[in-house]
């Protein structure tokens, strides 16, 4: 008899010693299901399919929010195959870059803000070229309060104004 199997996925080898058909199949780089069918062939045809779990990879969270100032924040990432990390904004830095198989943390640094503005970048986790996760990265501006006007009448005097804001005096 002989066997045939209808995906490039999945391996096939026949052991004629043990009369065991050896099947083989590399990691599932995608989030779907994959099935194949196997055809063994001979005095009489058997069909069966094999079938293959979608990969999983999760995060503790898909949102991080920065402070103002910058620095570098973890992100525990837990996936059953490997994958890899990707930023394309130059104010954030991601190592590793990728991981295997299991518990993996990533440290993200952040440069300062120095803009008014708050600034958004994302992350994005790949399996294979299926992008699994997306992490929207958020770091607030400077911020500097005080008053529109200060107003004197003619004879002078002194006034105290209260100036609030998230960077340090010099």
């Amino acid at each position: 008899w002989t066997a045939s199997c209808d995906a490039s996925w999945a391996e096939i080898a026949y052991d004629e010693s043990r009369q065991y058909l050896d099947i083989t199949v590399g990691e599932n780089y995608t989030n779907e299901e994959r099935v194949a069918t196997i055809i063994l062939t001979g005095a009489t045809t058997k069909t069966f399919e094999v079938t293959q779990s979608a990969s999983i990879i999760s995060a503790e969270t898909n949102h991080l929010i920065i402070e103002r100032g910058g620095g570098t924040y973890t992100l525990e990432v837990m996936s059953d195959v490997s994958w890899t990390a990707e930023t394309s904004y130059d104010w954030i830095e991601v190592t590793p870059d990728y991981g295997n198989a299991g518990k993996s943390i990533i440290y993200i640094s952040a440069s300062p803000n120095w803009s008014d503005n708050k600034r958004y970048a994302t992350l994005r986790l790949y399996i294979g070229e299926y992008s699994a996760i997306v992490f929207l990265i958020e770091q607030e501006g400077v911020k500097l309060s005080a008053p529109e006007q200060v107003t004197f009448d003619a004879v002078g005097g002194s006034q105290d104004i209260q100036i609030t804001g998230n960077i340090p005096w010099d």
